[in-house]
């Protein structure tokens, strides 16, 4: 293999440096891994699609299992509410500040896991972007299909994209705590007056 096109990820603490330095190349196996490099425009065209499908692939996954997740938190929540008005879903003896606790922290939960999905979605279109910019470096790359699509609106990819629904359910989860907590002070004040 020609030593030139390995590029050498090296993940060495700095202890490990040093013992590398000290005992040779005995550690090189071990802490070292030798990627090769596309030879050609063809292979570095395959490289940049299978990373930004494998991105699409995770992209997908995480809006799916997110969805799902809202889903039961948004039933969660108004269950909750439900039999904090006195409906009844079900019998039960729990008690309304024990539920109210719930209330709160399934809006708490709703609020992390969009935090945390809209972060997981950014790292992964920016890390699509830094692919596709690696693939147009290449001057051979007019040659080759789109790497990825091209959005004819400006605007669509920043109103649909799952990023700007994870910031949607963040503000919906704010407005449903904010609105749960001024009812839950209104109810105490209330009772307080009276």
């Amino acid at each position: 293999m020609d030593a030139g096109l390995d590029v050498v990820v090296s993940t060495f603490s700095k202890r490990l440096k040093m013992d590398h330095e000290k005992n040779g190349p005995r550690f090189r196996r071990a802490t070292q891994t030798q990627f090769p490099l596309p030879r050609d425009s063809l292979e570095k065209y395959k490289l940049a699609r299978a990373y930004i499908e494998h991105e699409n692939i995770l992209v997908g996954q995480r809006i799916t299992w997110y969805i799902t997740f809202q889903g039961f938190l948004f039933t969660a929540f108004f269950v909750a509410i439900g039999l904090l008005d006195g409906v009844r879903f079900a019998q039960t003896i729990v008690e309304k500040p024990l539920i109210a606790v719930g209330v709160c922290g399934v809006c708490i939960a709703g609020l992390i896991s969009s935090a945390l999905c809209f972060a997981l979605q950014k790292v992964a279109y920016d890390q699509i972007k830094e692919v596709q910019t690696w693939w147009e470096s290449d001057s051979a790359h007019k040659h080759y299909p789109v790497i990825t699509g091209r959005v004819k609106l400006a605007d669509a990819r920043f109103i649909f994209s799952s990023e700007q629904l994870a910031t949607a359910l963040v503000c919906i989860w704010v407005l449903f705590l904010a609105a749960f907590l001024c009812g839950v002070f209104f109810h105490i004040h209330k009772l307080i007056t009276q």
